[in-house]
């Protein structure tokens, strides 16, 4: 199974914000956040996702095709090998 791994480019923006949605759709179950009327969820979270320095954004490829997406934030290890974040 070949998996690719690529950082979301500020370009790529309108699928990013696609997959984003459908998380969103996905979360309701625990946010209890309602679609819109246009089917949508209206998040602002795109823009921040993208442009926080801390946050990496990374699209995730599975044999050449589009599987999701993965957001990390900046973290490190303490003494005590617990991630901790900043």
């Amino acid at each position: 199974m070949n998996i690719q791994v690529e950082p979301i480019l500020l370009e790529q923006k309108s699928v990013f914000a696609q997959l984003l949605n459908l998380a969103n759709y996905d979360y309701t179950e625990y946010t209890n956040n309602d679609i819109s009327e246009d089917g949508y969820f209206h998040d602002d979270d795109t823009d921040y996702f993208l442009k926080t320095d801390n946050l990496h954004s990374f699209f995730i490829h599975v044999e050449r095709k589009l599987a999701g997406f993965v957001i990390i934030d900046d973290c490190k290890i303490d003494d005590k090998n617990a991630h901790t974040y900043r």
